[in-house]
């Protein structure tokens, strides 16, 4: 031995005893110059390496020097080529799992274990083998949460065992609770991956043993607690009784013991925190408990460096109890932060790839995709919704969910829900092959398995449920196979544990679909039976409780459909109405709850009672469709609502309050078109007084707008949410301010009233029995508004909608030749009905002398022409003539806000001293052509200064920057409808393929100067029906952009009469100016556009569809 290794030894030694780092580190210095003065493959070299290996390792125990890692790492190979010692291999094998640890290099975790069976293989009987069997179990349980693989997780537990057992039988002296704490987690970490409970219990018990040998002030005792009480949890998940609260226990004794800079103190209170969230699922209820759990988890974060391995596992835990919390308390702020720490916790494994475990990767996914879902839940946000089912297909293909039962079943349920709102066929059976396989790879615990069972039973009703009620064998055996397997899970639960009644409900719902699909009278009793014990069973689950109330209250309904037994439809109504006023459900939940409460109380109770639910449901509509929604999805919430607003003013009718009635159709109609004539109505007034908030709000506004295009953006929808919020406060700031309270409201029914201030405004609907009409006037004397009922006995909502596919079926008829003339006299006979029923007894209660009318129409009622109605072939007789063109000049407005809204714009409008803007595509890409689009164009330069976008010139963002230099503009080109998404009807500009105009591009724009839009194309005011009450379509697009006044169309135009009207209209409007002055009497639009009908209608008397179709639609 050399000197210099002679003086290093002796320094370690004096290390050894005294422990000073300077000494180490000399010590290291005269190691490494000894190894090098030492020739190679000498005893004297590999005892100067081994030395320097324990050195390394002994400075590696004090830092975090990589140099020194890496050092030994080097020395230890080198030592297991040439003939290696047993401690340098074991020594090796640290090494590498520390590097492991520190780089997530795959081969050093291998070459770890290999390294460590190597040292085994070179000891004898009787030399120490306890810590090298820990450090290879060890070493192994970590390779499984890399890989999964549960030989590994085996081959540790063995090791852990034979130590054990070697310390037990005397032929090794050491302590025992380390050893024990690793093999419980070992066996906690076989639960996780096989789900067996008895290897929960064997962790639970081997927790236990630990705490009981080590000493009550033993400074590794709160880490072990914290360990035994996330065993705890888990057990409690599996349905072990007590064992949450005892873990609660567990975790507050080990903070207890520990100072405030333990540095497991982090861990701690995540998992305190996790359990009380736990304990609250578990029936505490007390969201105190569940606010001292959230703000736990708040200082477990923030107690956590940027940067550190742990903080996304401590984010998810906050994530996860801001979700709980979120429901519980229905507050979506909650629910989104969740969702950013949940995007936080991702994007920081993300950038540790090959650190971090993947299955903690696949839990991050796994968990955003709930919260996704529950954001959709709550809200209808499709757009969440769809990443959701992104994230769960990809998670689909991890190596590690075929083992994940809980993972795979809530895989099913997102999938389910993804089927659910979009009739996509593909993902219910993909949900049914999701939950068979969470059945199989569910555990033996009952809560479990039951949880699985219900699972794979709901994905079944859900498939068989979206082919409807025509029974194939194909879904009778899906709902038997589901009720089969409810029940079988309903055995598994006790009646107080959370989840039995949602099962329960569930195996009603099943009850129910079997007997509508084979009208069994007996599935119907067992479907209400089922129901009534889930609505028992909820008592302590508000937020749960409305659904299963409505459903119960569905299955009533449908056995008094069957049987006629008033006392059952009572007892529905009173279930809808408990339903109904269930505050901690979704607003949405509650609205159509209401809404089957008012439905069955106008039947069995009487119109008072069903004014109250109609009038609940009406008042949720707002939230329902609120503003962090993309449009889509606002479109897609308020379809399940449409025709509301009708029965509500029927119910308000019978109640004997029609003033009621007047504000109960506003309110409940174009509820869309509300928030945007909200947000644009009222900001003149307020910045003329407080301009820097109606900047603020302007700026938030057009965010909001712009992200409406952008709905499957993963960024757009988080943006959308805290815009929206910020919206809210926003509001609330300006109605604080002096003369603003009640700005943004919806406006007084005075307000509202006053629409009839230049001739009345006739609101009208068929309904459930008969049809209504409500004339807004005004008395003799002009001072006060008066409302005037009109019962239309033959306007039922079944009989409009016979009439309306009647007419479209005779419109598309004309364009069949030969049976022109056949489909014009059943278009006559309609319109001659549609006189009959509606517009004769509406005009016979007005006032002599009326010229002037706005018509309101409702339902399927506004796809029918009431402006045109009437007994047109009728030869003149003494009496008034029976048609509405004949009596007055007709406008329509979509609601009373709007044509509010239409006045207050043209009142602050400057006059029209501008040429019109004409945009005229007589050939579009991708459409027919339109040869009279040019001519017609033409006809307009011949009377008025215009200036014309045609061509490859009329694009969609030429057509935007020109509009708001010309307060008129006109469309001469093609307009195309999408029922499915009225949002996206548009116009054909030159590159609609690429940049469609569509109704959302146009509805925002804010053109402060416009005045009148003519819409020479098709279809531009036709609604879609399941939105009929929204009445979104481009020309009320034209109408939320700023004009006062707009012409559209409800069908299309045959080009040669669009240019007759046009010529006509214009005519009139331009006044008698010389053709070289610009500028149009605006104000005339609805009486130009009569007088060119009437010209129209004498041009082709034999033909409606002809002269018929152009409406006027403002102020």
């Amino acid at each position: 031995m050399t000197q210099a290794a002679r003086e290093a030894a002796a320094l370690l030694r004096q290390y050894l005893s005294h422990r000073e780092r300077l000494t180490l580190d000399r010590a290291i210095t005269l190691f490494r110059s000894a190894l090098r003065g030492t020739p190679s493959g000498t005893p004297e070299y590999a005892s100067c390496r081994s030395n320097l290996l324990v050195a390394l390792t002994l400075r590696r125990a004090e830092s975090a020097d990589r140099g020194d890692l890496d050092e030994l790492v080097a020395l230890g190979r080198e030592s297991a080529r040439s003939g290696p010692r047993r401690q340098d291999l074991v020594l090796l094998g640290l090494a590498l799992r520390q590097r492991h640890d520190v780089t997530g290099a795959a081969g050093d975790l291998d070459e770890a274990i290999d390294t460590f069976t190597r040292a085994m293989e070179l000891s004898r009987v009787d030399d120490v083998r306890v810590p090298l069997l820990n450090d290879r179990a060890l070493a192994l349980r970590a390779r499984h949460e890399r890989d999964g693989n549960p030989p590994d997780l085996a081959a540790a537990a063995s090791d852990l065992r034979q130590a054990i057992d070697r310390l037990a039988s005397g032929a090794e002296q050491g302590d025992e609770p380390p050893l024990l704490v690793n093999l419980a987690g070992v066996h906690r970490a076989l639960f996780e991956a096989a789900g067996d409970p008895a290897h929960l219990d064997q962790a639970v018990g081997l927790y236990r043993a630990a705490l009981a040998g080590l000493p009550p002030d033993a400074s590794e005792r709160p880490v072990v607690l914290g360990d035994f009480a996330e065993s705890l949890r888990l057990a409690g998940e599996a349905g072990v009784a007590g064992a949450t609260l005892e873990g609660i226990d567990a975790c507050r004794q080990a903070l207890s013991l520990g100072p405030p800079d333990h540095p497991h103190r982090p861990e701690l209170l995540k998992r305190l925190g996790a359990l009380l969230g736990r304990a609250v699922e578990q029936g505490d209820r007390d969201t105190g408990t569940l606010a001292h759990a959230v703000d736990l988890l708040r200082q477990a974060v923030r107690m956590t460096p940027p940067g550190d391995a742990r903080l996304p596992d401590r984010l998810q835990s906050l994530a996860n109890g801001l979700h709980r919390m979120a429901v519980l308390v229905r507050d979506p702020g909650l629910l989104d932060e969740a969702i950013a720490c949940l995007r936080q916790a991702a994007a920081g494994l993300a950038e540790r790839p090959r650190q971090a475990n993947p299955r903690t990767s696949d839990r991050a996914r796994h968990n955003l995709a709930l919260a996704l879902r529950q954001r959709h839940l709550g809200t209808g946000d499709l757009g969440s919704l769809r990443e959701a089912v992104a994230l769960a297909r990809d998670l689909w293909r991890s190596p590690f969910l075929a083992r994940d039962g809980v993972l795979l079943g809530n895989l099913s349920v997102i999938l389910q829900s993804w089927a659910d709102a979009t009739g996509d066929a593909s993902a219910s059976d993909e949900a049914v092959a999701a939950a068979r396989a969470a059945l199989r790879a569910a555990s033996d615990s009952p809560s479990l398995r039951a949880a699985r069972l219900n699972t794979l039973a709901n994905a079944l009703r859900t498939r068989c449920e979206a082919l409807g009620d025509r029974a194939t064998h194909a879904q009778v055996t899906d709902v038997d196979e589901a009720i089969s397997l409810l029940e079988q899970a309903i055995a598994l639960l006790p009646q107080d544990a959370p989840s039995f009644a949602r099962t329960m409900s569930n195996l009603g719902s099943a009850w129910r679909h079997r007997a509508q699909l084979t009208e069994d009278r007996a599935a119907l009793e067992q479907a209400v039976t089922a129901h009534g014990r889930a609505v028992l069973a909820s008592e302590p689950w508000p937020a749960r409780r409305a659904s299963y109330l409505a459903n119960h209250g569905d299955s009533l309904r449908l056995m008094f459909e069957s049987d006629g037994d008033p006392g059952v439809l009572r007892a529905a109504a009173d279930v809808y109405r408990r339903a109904a006023r269930t505050t901690a459900a979704s607003p949405q939940a509650r609205a159509l709850a209401a809404r089957d409460w008012g439905e069955t109380a106008a039947v069995c109770r009487g119109p008072e009672e069903a004014l109250e639910a109609f009038r609940l449901a009406v008042e949720l509509l707002p939230l329902v469709a609120p503003r962090h929604l993309a449009r889509h999805d606002q479109q897609r919430s308020l379809a399940r609502l449409n025709g509301l607003a009708p029965l509500a003013a029927t119910s308000a009718i019978d109640a004997g309050d029609v003033r009621l009635a007047v504000r109960l159709l506003e309110q409940g109609r174009g509820t869309i078109l509300g928030h945007l004539f909200e947000s644009r109505g009222e900001l003149a007034d307020l910045r003329s007084a407080h301009p820097e908030a109606a900047d603020r709000l302007v700026g938030l506004r057009e965010r909001l707008d712009v992200l409406s295009l952008s709905p499957e953006e993963r960024d757009s929808t988080d943006e959308r949410h805290a815009l929206a919020a910020r919206w809210e406060e926003e509001v609330a700031r300006i109605r604080s301010l002096p003369g603003f309270a009640d700005f943004l409201a919806l406006p007084s029914l005075d307000a509202l009233l006053a629409g009839a201030e230049r001739g009345p405004v006739v609101l009208l609907y068929g309904g459930p029995d008969r049809g209504d009409a409500l004339i807004l006037g005004r008395q003799r004397n002009g001072q006060r508004a008066t409302v005037l009922h009109q019962a239309l006995p033959a306007l039922s909502e079944a009989a409009v909608e016979r009439q309306a596919a009647r007419f479209h079926a005779a419109l598309a008829a004309t364009r069949v030749a030969g049976e022109e003339r056949a489909a014009h006299a059943v278009i006559s006979d309609i319109l001659a009905w549609l006189w009959d029923s509606a517009a004769a007894p509406v005009l016979d209660r007005l006032p002599a002398g009326t010229a002037r009318v706005w018509w309101s129409p409702s339902g399927a009622l506004s796809a029918l022409p009431l402006h045109a109605a009437g007994h047109h072939a009728e030869r003149p007789t003494a009496g008034p003539p029976r048609t509405v063109l004949d009596r007055v000049t007709s406008s329509y407005t979509p609601t009373l806000r709007a044509l509010r809204y239409a006045r207050a714009r043209e009142r602050r409008a400057p006059a029209d001293r501008a040429a019109l803007l004409t945009v005229a595509l007589p050939r579009t890409p991708g459409a027919t052509a339109l040869p009279g689009a040019e001519r017609e164009a033409r006809a307009l330069r011949a009377l008025l200064p215009t200036r014309q976008l045609s061509g490859a010139e009329a694009t969609s963002d030429a057509v935007r920057s020109a509009l708001p230099g010309h307060p008129c503009v006109h469309f001469a080109c093609h307009g195309v409808g999408d029922p499915a998404d009225p949002s996206a009807g548009r116009l054909l500009v030159h590159d609609h393929q690429d940049r469609p105009l569509t109704v959302l591009d146009i509805s925002r724009l804010d053109l402060s100067g416009a005045r009148l839009a003519m819409l020479s194309a098709c279809d531009t005011s036709r609604t879609a029906g399941r939105l009929s009450d929204e009445a979104i379509h481009i020309t009320s697009a034209f109408q939320v952009a700023g004009y006062p006044h707009v012409v559209g169309t409800l069908w299309a135009v045959h080009d040669v009469v669009a240019r007759q009207v046009a010529a006509a209209f214009y005519r009139e409007l331009r006044g008698g100016r010389e053709r070289d002055v610009p500028g149009l009497d605006t104000e005339r639009a609805a009486v130009a556009l009569h007088r060119a009908t009437l010209e129209c209608r004498a041009r082709y008397p034999g033909a409606p569809s002809l002269w018929a179709a152009h409406v006027h639609a403002g102020a």
